[in-house]
């Protein structure tokens, strides 16, 4: 179902304080650069704004990133509720901020969506004038990130899909300049449909589970990777279809078989030269797959999810399925200390203000 419009407030309606806490989780996305589907993935970061007297900008960082992220002004969390704040026509104040990371950062689990999402709360929860609502978080968030998936999973937690309207580009003008009075009572549906980024969000099926690995050396992997990828309108289309399916099958698994869930991550088209920029995530992703997983590099990458049904009668206990992988791996990427591996849980909660 579309969020658009629908009011889901985090907490009070108006919190008008000079401090606030927020957590938000980890995302992975198997269409990265169109960010079509996003699930949400229990790692999280947290994050304390507080507001300051004077205009200077304080940053403490205390896990991931704390030898690379700036710790000034240039911060992204800071430059992002500096963002928000010209959105919605506030005046600025310095701000101290602690960032608790624990969301591995350059490896295509929306470390970036997250800190997005996490400033624009942070922003709004501040706000004399604005509460935090769900669904002005995701608008805004998915404006400066530029995609929808990551940014919708971290916001509401469960499985996310989402797209863009535009009544300019999307309505005929006949339709919109045209129409007598019966013909627009007829078409209200076009006349009531909100402009911007509309969302449908799930839980994702109890009966699905996932395996996470990362490469130890992620951060180089990444800063091999192009800024971006360009599609074809028949990719696009490609993409779009797949998404929806994809959804469809984390949220109703009793429908689908897991050659299905196999089938859909086998899913290319995002990876172009992956197998040149990524050849450790490309080789250990194919020799899961070969194992009949269904493995996939998870947005940008170069981290591989892996799922796998509960339900299945012939699908092994999460224990021995880590035990297998952890062996049929061992000598080529574990055993070098090349890779390490996690079974990971479903996020259900999205974004929280926890204080």
């Amino acid at each position: 179902m579309s969020k658009k419009g629908k009011v889901v407030q985090l907490a009070s309606s108006s919190y008008q304080c000079s401090k606030v806490r927020v957590s938000v989780p980890a995302s992975c996305t198997t269409f990265s650069s169109l960010g079509t589907v996003g699930c949400a993935l229990n790692i999280r970061d947290t994050f304390t704004v507080e507001e300051r007297t004077t205009f200077t900008d304080s940053v403490t960082i205390k896990g991931e990133g704390y030898s690379t992220d700036p710790k000034d002004s240039s911060n992204l969390l800071i430059q992002v509720i500096k963002a928000t704040r010209n959105v919605l026509g506030e005046a600025q104040t310095g701000l101290n901020i602690i960032c608790e990371n624990r969301i591995p950062q350059a490896c295509g689990l929306g470390s970036s969506a997250s800190t997005i999402t996490a400033g624009v709360t942070a922003a709004l929860a501040l706000s004399p004038s604005y509460s935090p609502k769900r669904d002005l978080i995701c608008d805004l968030a998915a404006q400066m990130e530029g995609s929808i998936g990551n940014v919708a999973a971290s916001v509401y937690g469960g499985v996310a899909t989402g797209w863009y309207f535009d009544r300019g580009t999307q309505i005929p003008n006949s339709v919109v300049t045209t129409q007598t009075s019966s013909q627009k009572t007829q078409n209200k549906p076009f006349e009531t449909y909100a402009d911007g980024w509309h969302t449908a969000v799930s839980p994702i099926s109890s009966q699905i589970s996932a395996i996470l690995l990362i490469p130890t050396n992620h951060l180089n992997d990444r800063a091999r990777l192009p800024k971006g990828t360009q599609f074809t309108p028949n990719q696009t289309q490609q993409i779009a279809a797949q998404s929806t399916t994809l959804f469809q099958i984390l949220t109703q698994p009793s429908i689908f078989t897991m050659v299905d869930l196999f089938a859909i991550t086998g899913e290319q088209v995002h990876l172009t030269n992956r197998d040149e920029l990524l050849p450790d995530s490309w080789q250990l992703m194919t020799h899961l797959r070969s194992l009949g997983y269904p493995a996939f590099i998870t947005g940008a990458g170069p981290a591989i999810i892996m799922f796998y049904s509960d339900s299945d009668s012939e699908t092994k206990s999460e224990e021995k399925i880590l035990t297998t992988l952890r062996q049929s791996i061992a000598r080529e990427w574990l055993g070098t200390g090349r890779w390490y591996i996690k079974s990971i849980s479903f996020d259900r909660q999205g974004i929280e203000i926890i204080g």
